[in-house]
């Protein structure tokens, strides 16, 4: 069969098959959302138009997409196999609006980091600087990780993670690795005995997230330095936790470069107690080489590259190395 019959096959086969971008948009939103009303907050329209578009859809597919319920929606099989095909039409539109956009106009968006508390509040927030003074039309937003976001519901643009723990269609990459010790305040090692070895720590008060909490298995620190250790002070915040150690609630392990900016915070048995974790950085496979993205990505990666001796030593300035 010679070419062009095969071209007017194709042509044949999909003929008054008219599947409308604007209508994957909708299920892509609604695929990313938990339920049809959620859909249409994050698109600032009605709910029953979300609902008539995805349907619409269903129908000239002939396959139901969501399975529905009081709760809201999931993805059927068919659902499953629709995003990521539609994820790639998505992914391809932003290349070709980046291609056909001049630099200005490409860096003229807005770019989500999602991470931890520790990573994005106490090490990246105070070194954005230099990423905005080079690209002042770049938007950026910061999300610390309630929980572990979603790769398919498009959560984040970029995501920092402690291990490698995100999975979907991702791109991902070591970033850099960090360390962690014990520490107290100062106020509190003066008023308290010595502490002398890993077996002591029990006596004393704690400083740790609340355990059903954790998002991150790599987070439970108190367990991998001894595994009867408990925290008796608890917080979702790894600021939070900072906080209560340098007021003298207990002792608390801390990554170095969050410690290291402490005036008050001081080291417990650090030739003892010594954590190593990894960053890793997430991006999206179809969307991480459009400009503004690849922008952030690269600064990311810099930063992290310059400061890895910090990164792994009690001393960590939020001044060292910008530009």
């Amino acid at each position: 069969m010679g070419k062009a019959a095969t071209l007017v096959m194709q042509k044949n086969r999909y003929t008054g098959f008219e599947l409308s971008w604007s209508d994957l948009q909708f299920f892509l939103v609604a695929a990313r959302s938990g339920s049809a009303a959620d859909a249409a907050r994050r698109l600032s329209i009605d709910q029953a138009t979300v609902s008539r578009r995805v349907r619409r859809l269903e129908a000239q597919l002939g396959q139901p997409l969501l399975e529905r319920g009081p709760q809201g929606h999931a993805l059927t099989q068919a659902g499953e196999a629709l995003l990521a095909r539609a994820e790639i039409i998505e992914g391809n539109a932003f290349a070709i609006l980046d291609h056909f956009s001049d630099g200005a106009i490409a860096l003229n968006a807005t770019v989500r980091i999602a991470g931890p508390e520790g990573f994005l509040c106490a090490y990246l927030a105070p070194r954005l600087a230099p990423l905005r003074e080079r690209n002042p039309g770049l938007n950026l937003q910061l999300v610390t990780m309630p929980h572990l976001m979603s790769v398919s519901k498009r959560e984040f643009d970029i995501a920092i993670t402690v291990g490698q723990v995100l999975k979907g269609r991702a791109v991902t990459r070591k970033l850099c690795d960090y360390s962690l010790g014990l520490f107290a305040s100062e106020d509190y090692l003066r008023s308290h005995p010595a502490i002398g070895g890993v077996h002591e720590l029990a006596d004393h008060p704690l400083i740790g997230y609340v355990d059903d909490l954790i998002v991150m298995p790599d987070l439970n620190y108190l367990g991998e330095v001894a595994p009867e250790l408990r925290a008796t002070v608890q917080a979702t915040s790894l600021m939070a936790q900072r906080a209560m150690a340098e007021a003298g609630l207990g002792l608390c392990v801390l990554p170095f470069f969050m410690a290291g900016e402490s005036p008050v915070l001081r080291p417990v048995l650090p030739d003892t107690v010594r954590l190593d974790r990894s960053y890793w950085l997430v991006a999206h496979a179809d969307t991480r080489e459009l400009a503004a993205h690849r922008a952030v990505i690269d600064f990311i990666t810099q930063l992290a590259t310059r400061s890895r001796l910090e990164l792994s030593s009690a001393h960590c300035s939020s001044t060292s190395e910008l530009k």
